[in-house]
């Protein structure tokens, strides 16, 4: 006999609200954790915070998928300080958009000015 898995009621754009700004304020709080395998240490910034609600750029991850993400986030900084070895690479081609401080050459305004 089957058996019938119960159905989760859908959540409120409130609920889901509060679950997410929760759950931010628990990332950001983590800052970075140490990492055997890299021998160093893993940030949690922003660009970490967006993947795990955005697939692109101004593109939201289904709700369900946000909370699926967001309830098993609270196993990641345990595993990555237990990590030792890795399963497997994965490469992938894609751009990546970095933020940077605009840089000022000197020569170049002394240049104009001359």
């Amino acid at each position: 006999m089957i058996e019938e898995k119960p159905v989760r009621p859908a959540i409120t754009d409130e609920e889901f609200e509060k679950i997410r700004s929760d759950f931010e304020s628990k990332y950001k709080a983590i800052k970075e954790i140490r990492c055997p395998y890299f021998s160093g240490t893993v940030v949690f910034n922003a660009m970490g915070l967006e993947h795990l609600k955005f697939m692109r750029k101004n593109h939201a991850r289904p709700r369900n998928e946000q909370l699926l993400r967001m309830r098993l986030f609270t196993l990641a900084p345990e595993i990555l300080g237990l990590s030792r070895t890795i399963q497997g690479i994965t490469y992938t081609k894609h751009f990546e958009n970095l933020r940077t401080q605009p840089t000022i050459s000197i020569n170049s305004f002394a240049g104009s000015l001359l």
